[in-house]
C-alpha cells in the first residue's frame, strides 16, 4: 500500500470513528451534571472515559464495531439524566441501610469487564432492595444480613409480625451462547451478511434454572451451604436478562422447572428432565444425599420471576415447610411491592 493510500485509510478511519468518540463525549456531558457527591459520578471517573477514548483510538472501526463495551458506560449513553439520578438516588438509599458499606454495594459499579460482568445482577439487586425500602407496610430489619451457617441474605425484612428473608439472583446468557455470539461477531467482520445461528438441548434453559436455585439453596449441592434462613419464610426473587438466547419467563420449560422444585418429589417423575433426573447427575459434585437434596426446596415459600426488571409471576410454593410457607395475601402483597420497574430498567 502506497503512503498516500495509507493516509487516506487513515483518515477514513478516524472519520468513522467519530461516532464512538461522541458516545464519549455524551456521557461527559451527563456525568458533568451531576452533584458532587453521586455515587455513579464517583465510580465513574474522567479516567475510565479516559480509557475508553484510548480504546477507540487504537482498535480498528471494525474490532469497535462487533466488540464488546463496558455495561455501565452503555447505561450512561443510552439513559437520560433523569434515569442517571433514579440509580444514584437508589443507591445512596440502599447504601444507607446497608451492613456492608457503599464501596462493597457499588463493586457492580467498578467492574469494567466487557464480557461475563456483574452489571445485570448489581443493578436488579439495587432494584430489589430499593424497591422494600419504598413500602411503607414493611420494615427492612437489615440487607447482607449474616445466616447460622456463615452465608448472608440479601434482605431480612418485617411484615406485620412475621419476618421474611428476601434473595435476589439473576440468569442471563449461557456461556455456551456467548461463545456462539463472539464466533459470529468475528464472522461479521469479514462476511457481513453472515447469518447468526443458536442451537441448544431443549431442556437446557429448564435446567440452568435448576442450577440456579440450587445455587442459593444448597451451594455446590451441600444441604447445608443454603443462603436462606431456616424456619423463616424465604422469597428467591430471579431476574431473566438474555441478550441473546431464548430466555423467557413464559418458556415451557421455565415453567415445568418450578413445577418440578415446588412438587412434594414423591411422584415418581423418572423422566430426562425431572428433578431427581438433576440431581442423581449432579451428586457426585457434593455431599448431600439424594433425598437431603430433594427436599432441600422446602425452605423456599416462593419464587418471583422477572423479564429483566419486569415481574412476570409469581409462584407459591405449596410444599414448603410448616414454618416457611406463607398465604395468598403476603405473596400479592410482596408482588405490589415489585410491581414497578425502576427508571433505569432499560439494563
Amino acid at each position: 500500500m502506497g503512503e498516500s493510500a495509507r493516509i487516506a485509510m487513515c483518515i477514513m478511519q478516524e472519520k468513522n470513528k467519530e461516532y464512538f468518540f461522541e458516545m464519549v463525549g455524551a456521557v461527559r456531558e451527563k456525568l458533568s451534571g451531576m452533584p458532587a457527591e453521586s455515587l455513579i459520578k464517583k465510580h465513574f471517573p474522567d479516567s475510565r472515559l479516559e480509557e475508553i477514548a484510548k480504546k477507540i483510538k487504537e482498535v480498528d472501526c471494525k474490532d469497535l464495531e462487533w466488540g464488546y463495551w463496558q455495561p455501565f458506560f452503555l447505561f450512561l449513553r443510552d439513559v437520560d439524566i433523569y434515569a442517571i439520578q433514579s440509580l444514584d438516588n437508589d443507591l445512596q438509599a440502599v447504601a444507607a441501610r446497608s451492613n456492608s458499606n457503599a464501596t462493597k454495594l457499588c463493586e457492580f459499579l467498578d467492574d469494567e469487564r466487557e464480557f461475563k460482568t456483574s452489571w445485570s445482577a448489581g443493578l436488579f439487586e439495587t432494584f430489589a432492595k430499593a424497591a422494600l425500602l419504598r413500602s411503607d407496610e414493611l420494615s427492612v430489619e437489615a440487607f447482607d444480613w449474616s445466616t447460622p451457617n456463615g452465608r448472608n441474605v440479601d434482605a431480612k425484612v418485617k411484615l406485620g409480625q412475621r419476618v421474611f428473608c428476601v434473595e435476589c439472583t439473576t440468569l442471563g446468557d449461557s456461556d455456551a451462547d456467548k461463545k456462539r455470539w463472539q464466533v459470529h461477531c468475528e464472522r461479521l467482520k469479514t462476511e457481513p451478511n453472515a447469518t447468526y445461528c443458536a442451537s441448544q438441548d431443549a431442556y437446557t434453559q429448564g435446567r440452568r434454572l435448576y442450577d440456579k436455585v440450587y445455587e442459593k439453596i444448597a451451594q455446590e449441592f451441600d444441604p447445608n451451604a443454603s443462603q436462606l434462613c431456616p424456619g423463616t419464610p424465604n422469597l428467591l426473587l430471579i431476574g431473566l436478562f438474555p441478550v441473546l438466547g431464548d430466555l423467557r419467563s413464559t418458556a415451557t420449560l421455565i415453567g415445568c422447572a418450578l413445577d418440578e422444585l415446588f412438587s412434594n418429589q414423591q411422584n415418581g417423575n423418572k423422566s430426562d428432565f425431572s428433578l431427581t433426573k438433576y440431581l442423581e447427575h449432579n451428586l457426585n459434585k457434593g455431599n448431600g444425599s439424594l433425598n437431603e437434596l430433594l427436599v432441600a426446596p422446602r425452605m423456599l415459600s416462593g419464587i418471583l420471576l422477572f423479564d429483566g426488571y419486569k415481574l412476570s409471576h409469581a409462584r407459591i410454593n405449596y410444599n414448603a415447610d410448616k414454618a416457611c410457607g406463607i398465604t395468598h395475601a403476603e405473596m400479592a402483597f410482596l408482588e405490589k411491592i415489585f410491581a414497578k420497574p425502576p427508571a433505569y430498567c432499560r439494563y
